[in-house]
């Protein structure tokens, strides 16, 4: 019978060491799925929040599709022989009695406030995103909408009068979003420029470099203890050999304890945080992280799967990764108490006293 198993006590500790070894190799695999999850979302958090902000809240398109609803509204009103500035801006009547079509011009204003203005109208309405500086942008895209609404159901050609006081409506709606279009990139930056963003970029890249590293100090460790197991006297009185193996191994585990609990403990604070701590500005309404989270990936669904899905997903599995791998720690520091003190160590055989000749 092997060495670990001849005594009832062998075996339940060998067992013990054999199971918490099995749950830290579970750990470690869960823990590198979720670091393969959240270190590329992490680093590249500021860039993906960037282009979710401009690309997919369309908020860094405003201006120019701002411009293409301008350009084709003066582009209607020409086809009725009247400029803006004529006709919008100063009341120069129209001349005479007109009919226009105006299917091309209207299919591209259309189309800037389906795939850009309405986007950005939900945005600057939003309870928690609609900050002060894309207030005035979601009025005019209302009035840019309510004319849409009206304005589609009717069969073209139409008369000039109905058409010039639709896409004047439009025009002067389009030329405030124009000129509006830099207060709404204050707000963009005042999101991207945010000091939490700023001292997030200065430690991205430190965490990359090491968070795949922490799970193998305590598999050094490990070797160092398989050393000293393999001895023919494991204990930490069996020589120098046995004695520094031993030494080692108590040292990387350690170290490799304290980040488990310090990971474990930031985890908890995390949730705790989550929870309670309310944001200010730049956003409305002060949302708790949970609340800002959830609203978020219920109403901007692109935007949470761009920039925090990963990221979410992965530090949840890396968190269940190290709660129990701290668990295994726990395990092997009950096993690592009793084996260096000579568990396994055969005792000697009493003398047979036999009586003499």
């Amino acid at each position: 019978m092997p060495k670990y198993f001849k005594t009832p006590m062998q075996a339940v500790c060998s067992v013990w060491c054999i199971v918490s070894l099995v749950v830290a190799l579970a750990a470690t695999i869960m823990m590198h799925r979720g670091f393969g999850t959240i270190v590329d979302p992490l680093v590249q958090l500021p860039s993906n929040l960037e282009k979710g902000v401009n690309d997919v809240l369309q908020l860094g398109h405003l201006r120019a599709q701002s411009v293409t609803v301008k350009e084709n509204s003066e582009a209607a009103l020409m086809k009725c022989g009247v400029t803006a500035v004529a006709l919008c801006q100063t009341g120069i009547p129209s001349p005479g009695f007109r009919n226009s079509t105006t299917t091309t011009e209207l299919n591209h204003i259309v189309n800037a406030f389906e795939t850009t203005l309405s986007i950005v109208e939900t945005v600057a309405n939003d309870k928690y995103l609609g900050i002060d500086q894309f207030a005035a942008a979601g009025r005019q895209i209302a009035i840019i909408r309510a004319n849409l609404t009206q304005f589609q159901n009717m069969q073209q050609p139409l008369p000039c009068q109905a058409t010039n006081e639709f896409y004047c409506s439009i025009h002067s709606a389009s030329d405030t979003l124009v000129n509006g279009a830099n207060l709404v990139q204050q707000g963009v930056d005042q999101i991207l420029g945010n000091e939490n963003v700023k001292d997030y970029e200065k430690i991205a890249d430190r965490v990359k470099q090491g968070i795949h590293a922490l799970p193998y100090i305590y598999w050094v460790g490990i070797l160092f203890l398989l050393c000293f197991m393999c001895n023919k006297r494991p204990s930490c009185k069996g020589g120098p050999l046995p004695c520094c193996e031993c030494s080692f191994f108590l040292i990387f585990f350690i170290v490799s304890f304290l980040v488990a609990i310090v990971v474990v403990a930031l985890g908890v604070v995390i949730e705790i945080v989550a929870q309670d701590h309310k944001f200010g500005d730049p956003f409305e309404g002060k949302p708790t992280a949970d609340e800002l989270v959830a609203h978020i990936k219920n109403n901007f669904q692109a935007f949470y799967n761009l920039v925090l899905k990963d990221m979410i997903e992965g530090g949840e599995e890396t968190f269940k990764g190290y709660k129990a791998f701290f668990v295994a720690h726990v395990m092997l520091a009950i096993y690592a108490s009793t084996c260096c003190c000579g568990l396994y160590v055969d005792k000697p055989e009493p003398k047979d006293e036999g009586s003499g000749p």
